[in-house]
């Protein structure tokens, strides 16, 4: 349970800095295939956009490990919104 109390605590986080007025849900689902899952929910749930943080991997590190944000963005069929992660 940690893994999931760890999202929860992340996604507060996150939701806590969009504007009062943005209309927002947020869920997690914890998947070994992240993309997969980010098109499956956003499938079953027919939502109208995919809202996504990205940290920036470039070079060889994003072609080792994969970039779920850009395997998101070329397989969705709704609009993705990919937002950086600020430190």
């Amino acid at each position: 349970m940690a893994l999931d109390e760890a999202a929860d605590a992340y996604l507060t986080r996150a939701v806590a800095s969009v504007p009062a007025e943005v209309d927002t849900e947020v869920h997690h689902r914890i998947s070994s295939h992240a993309a997969e899952a980010i098109l499956d929910f956003a499938d079953e749930e027919n939502v109208s956009m995919i809202v996504m943080a990205s940290h920036g991997q470039s070079g060889i590190r994003r072609w080792t490990l994969g970039s779920t944000s850009e395997k998101v963005l070329r397989s969705s069929p709704i609009p993705v919104l990919v937002v950086p992660v600020r430190d």
